[in-house]
């Protein structure tokens, strides 16, 4: 029912648009399209339902190394259906293929279903994630 695919335009960006204004602004078209980003979105019948951004924050000898997950999101109405887990076992396991061995994470304490969603973070081997507790992070 559900299918991860690369972003490769900007209409299944702005099909994503988040409308509570307790999710993080989400980042610019530019930088979905990056090639050296890795951008993905979920897809239902309807059309795009969530997407994951990572961003390269570790280069060592022209290869990626460690990722930053710059922003994921998850309408409302398709949350609880393990959308979040499938988009970040499909970001993670393209990381990996790139030759990224880490994955860092950043999640506001007061985000309960953020906190709640790290807790079971995917085992992808040969990747690890780190996640840091930061006020201005998803």
């Amino acid at each position: 029912m559900y299918r991860v695919e690369a972003v490769e335009s900007v209409e299944a960006i702005q099909a994503l648009r988040p409308l509570d204004s307790q999710t993080a602004p989400m980042p610019s078209l530019g930088a979905w399209l990056d090639p050296h980003h890795i951008g993905l979105v979920v897809v239902g019948p309807e059309g795009p339902v969530g997407g994951v951004l990572l961003i390269p924050c570790r280069q060592l000898l022209q290869q990626v190394r460690k990722y930053r997950m710059e922003w994921l999101y998850v309408q409302p109405e398709h949350r609880g259906c393990g959308l979040g887990r499938l988009l970040t076992e499909a970001a993670a396991a393209e990381a990996n293929r790139r030759g990224a061995s880490t994955i860092t994470i950043a999640v506001n304490p007061d985000n309960h279903r953020g906190l709640t969603w790290s807790e079971q973070l995917p085992k992808v081997a040969g990747l690890g994630f780190v996640l840091s507790l930061d006020r201005d992070g998803l």
